[in-house]
């Protein structure tokens, strides 16, 4: 049998059978692309049979991203576990903040987490996944850009809960999320002198999935809940003070510059913080935008009273992990050094400091190399008590 070159016109005939084929697929593509704007989860694969991933992508460059009331911008997706899932388009100095957030506390479980009534614990990063709640059938899962875990925690978990998503819902206690806190477009050179108002790009700090596979996949966050920015069971206003430093009642979100564009990305973030980590058992969380000319940081806590409160100051300044992580410090400057590429000049001094461990005596010539060396030191002492452990119970199971 000759088969058709590419070129060759189609018979009037198998033109018109492909043409009812043809409507059909546009109109399921129509619907999907409907409901990938509309709807608050993800959108499952079997449901628009015949449409493909190729095809939906082909649309997004012939009219430009998907835009989700909840989830942002869709700018393009993956197909995991049967559903269309957006990819998370993350910046590079975002990320960068991020790492940096994570090593200092990975530092500060290493050292002082570790030797302070062994509250010790895990951090995880942006593929991090948390399912919060199961209760709507459809899990809560969010992938914060840091996360810690305590120790207690972490050591409860299950096999199904620490590798897969199939377990009982749990909460980090410390969350991070690194957005841009203002409407203005990234194009746009910052501003001088003043730093902007607060508003949000969700996109940023949120793009959302489904039962995961990710939260944010290759970056791409998982399903988004049914809940608005009033939560019923957020206590009504009682968490939504009024912000006199930012000019926001995160209530309604209402800026006190009307010159400045509306902040209801902000309100998402806002009530992202309230009303999904720490109605979820998160303590102390952080929203960060650290974009040159732009700072901003939104410090979140709870109150005597367990209620919600976020911090007056939002200006660029050094956070600490309270009672929530004591002693856990991250310095504005060593963010401002990862940004900018540059090193204090204490830093670029050659020293010659000398391991104080016994038997080592190692000589570092920066305070960092010698942080670091000591670091390997508390590294190895973990290690030799596990293998004793470990040696232990093989000893006891002979």
């Amino acid at each position: 049998m000759v088969l058709p070159c590419e070129n060759e016109q189609r018979s009037p005939l198998v033109s018109k059978m492909a043409a009812p084929y043809q409507k059909i697929q546009r109109e399921v593509l129509a619907r999907l692309v409907q409901d990938l704007k509309e709807k608050k989860s993800l959108c499952c694969v079997k449901d628009y049979t015949g449409v493909t991933l190729e095809e939906r992508d082909r649309y997004v460059m012939q009219h430009g991203p998907i835009v989700n009331p909840v989830i942002g911008e869709q700018p393009a997706f993956f197909i995991d576990e049967g559903h269309f899932t957006p990819y998370r388009i993350v910046v590079y100095g975002s990320e960068a903040i991020a790492f940096e957030i994570a090593g200092q506390l990975r530092d500060w479980i290493q050292t002082n987490g570790g030797t302070r009534k062994k509250r010790g614990g895990r951090g995880t990063t942006s593929q991090g996944a948390y399912i919060l709640d199961r209760r709507s059938g459809k899990p809560l899962v969010r992938m914060p850009d840091v996360a810690y875990v305590p120790r207690d925690v972490y050591r409860s978990l299950n096999h199904r809960q620490e590798w897969s998503y199939g377990g009982e819902p749990f909460a980090p206690t410390f969350v991070v999320e690194i957005a841009q806190l203002s409407g203005r477009t990234d194009s746009e050179s910052p501003p001088s002198g003043n730093r902007l108002s607060d508003t949000t790009d969700s996109s940023s700090g949120s793009v959302q999935m489904l039962p995961d596979p990710k939260d944010r996949s290759p970056n791409a966050e998982v399903w988004i809940p049914e809940s608005n920015s009033q939560d019923s069971s957020s206590g009504g206003d009682s968490n939504h003070a009024e912000n006199p430093s930012s000019g926001i009642d995160s209530s309604s979100g209402a800026t006190a510059d009307d010159d400045d564009l509306p902040s209801a990305n902000f309100v998402k973030l806002d009530n992202k913080m309230r009303n999904e980590y720490f109605k979820h058992g998160v303590q102390l969380g952080w929203v960060i935008d650290p974009r040159p000319g732009y700072e901003r940081m939104y410090e979140y806590f709870l109150d005597e009273d367990g209620e919600v409160q976020r911090s007056v100051d939002t200006t660029w300044r050094d956070l600490n992990g309270r009672d929530v992580l004591p002693g856990f410090r991250v310095r504005s400057g060593t963010l401002d050094m990862v940004l900018n590429q540059e090193s204090g000049s204490s830093e670029d001094e050659e020293l010659n400091i000398t391991c104080q461990n016994p038997g080592c005596g190692k000589r570092s010539r920066s305070i960092r190399e010698n942080a670091a060396h000591d670091l390997e030191h508390l590294e190895d002492s973990a290690l030799a008590h596990l293998e004793e452990k470990r040696a232990r119970r093989d000893l006891c199971a002979k």
